[in-house]
């Protein structure tokens, strides 16, 4: 019989949490794009919950693109005039140390 209120407790624990989840704005969904492409599991699990409905410009495929032009050019005008202004957060601070030129 204690089941029956522990899942009442569950359901009533995700419908709050669906009932209190946060809207993203284009712009946040860039940043977890980002952010996700440097590895970080959290902000790839924000991104695929919250912004499917936008589309993004700093995505997996420009960041592998922009990396490949990093090893290759390493100028970061260059880059940013090619892929956008953004395009450096693609990169760790290991990869921008060993390959960026100033």
């Amino acid at each position: 019989m204690l089941l029956l209120p522990m899942t009442k407790f569950i359901i009533l624990l995700s419908l709050v949490s669906c009932m209190s989840g946060k809207q993203y704005s284009k712009e946040e969904c860039e940043t977890l794009s980002l952010e996700s492409y440097r590895g970080s599991p959290k902000s790839a699990h924000l991104l695929k919950e919250n912004c499917s409905e936008f589309k993004l410009k700093y995505t997996k495929d420009l960041c592998q693109k922009s990396f490949e032009a990093l090893i290759l050019n390493g100028n970061a005008e260059s880059l940013k005039n090619k892929f956008g202004d953004r395009v450096i957060e693609c990169f760790d601070q290991r990869q921008k140390d060993k390959f960026l030129t100033h």
